[in-house]
């Protein structure tokens, strides 16, 4: 009987503390949560305004939360994409000492067409290992691919965080970069799974091992009591 109650007990506490620490969480989102379009669905809602773009175009986010980034959600739409060609590239950076896009974190190719035009496309990133700071600023930038010349990062004023910021091109920048505090509206959510801290886990062993104790007292006074120690 104490065998059993070992093997259920322990590791059920341990997976229920290890689910409740890396529990993906959103760090930042500027969706909507009533849908505003054809074929959305709630907590996706963007307007049909695109800032269309022919070579980069990014805009900044601060995320509310720290972790590892788990999954990617980007509102984007093209004209000209071709069936299996690479529609477009979403690249996450750093923000520089000006604030520009700066180091870049990680790069994905979407590839496929994109559904009548406009399409919430969700992508996978956990395995890539890039580690976010709440309060820091980042950047998301979307570039077409060789498969079309544009590539537009929908949304629409409603869509805007304040305090944030868009970035263009600029040659005559010392940054490469334009920055600025308009057009900041492009449909976006980033989900992050959170690292647990060695405190965390030392609090998780130790918990853990008061309950192994905890169970392993009450069979010695339930064996006592029945007479079967």
């Amino acid at each position: 009987m104490k065998k059993k109650i070992y093997k259920i007990i322990v590791p059920m506490f341990f997976l229920l503390s290890v689910t409740n620490i890396c529990a993906s969480t959103i760090a930042y989102n500027t969706f909507l949560e009533q849908p505003q379009r054809f074929n959305q669905v709630p907590g996706f809602g963007y307007y049909g305004g695109a800032q269309v773009t022919t070579n980069i175009f990014g805009n900044s986010f601060t995320p509310t939360a720290s972790g590892t980034i788990s999954e990617i959600w980007v509102a984007v739409g093209s004209n000209l994409a071709a069936v299996g060609s690479d529609i477009f590239n979403v690249i996450l950076a750093e923000a520089g000492a000006q604030d520009e896009p700066s180091a870049e974190l990680a790069r994905f190719t979407i590839t496929g067409e994109l559904s009548k035009r406009e399409s919430i496309v969700s992508i996978a990133a956990l395995d890539r290992g890039v580690f976010i700071n709440e309060g820091i600023r980042y950047w998301m930038l979307i570039s077409p691919g060789p498969g079309t010349s544009e590539v537009g990062w929908l949304g629409g004023p409603p869509n805007s965080v304040p305090g944030q910021l868009s970035a263009y091109p600029d040659s005559s920048s010392s940054t490469g970069r334009f920055v600025a505090d308009f057009n900041v509206n492009g449909a976006m959510r980033i989900d992050v799974t959170a690292v647990p801290l060695p405190a965390t886990v030392w609090l998780l062993l130790s918990g853990i091992i008061g309950l192994f104790s905890f169970c392993r007292s009450r069979v010695k006074n339930f064996q006592s009591d029945s007479g079967l120690g």
